[in-house]
């Protein structure tokens, strides 16, 4: 059985004119091939951004706040781009982004089985 992952930002709402302050919503949705079960995880997360600084909170409340050197102006935001600070704030313990990424897929699609 090939269970498919798909990611999307299913909302997003700014709230801040200097930099930007996000409220993004996100969705993880797992199908498993030629059949009708999925599995889902959502959330949201809220990103500040500046020139200088991204801002977000993990899903265990730690407060990440790293240089910005490739701050993208809001007009010129993508999904790419907000999912990979989804991915980010998805890390527990020593894991990177893709391996938080991968492990919510792993779990949905261990709850198609």
């Amino acid at each position: 059985m090939t269970v498919t992952a798909n990611w999307s930002i299913t909302n997003m709402t700014q709230s801040s004119v200097e930099g930007y302050r996000l409220n993004i919503s996100w969705q993880c949705l797992a199908q498993s091939d030629g059949a009708s079960n999925t599995a889902t995880q959502s959330g949201s997360l809220d990103v500040n951004s500046t020139p200088t600084e991204l801002t977000y909170e993990k899903v265990d409340g730690v407060v990440v706040t790293q240089s910005n050197p490739d701050f993208v102006a809001y007009a010129l935001l993508s999904d790419d781009t907000m999912l990979s600070w989804v991915y980010g704030s998805l890390i527990e313990g020593d894991e990177t982004a893709e391996e938080a990424k991968s492990r919510v897929e792993a779990v949905l699609a261990a709850s198609l089985v």
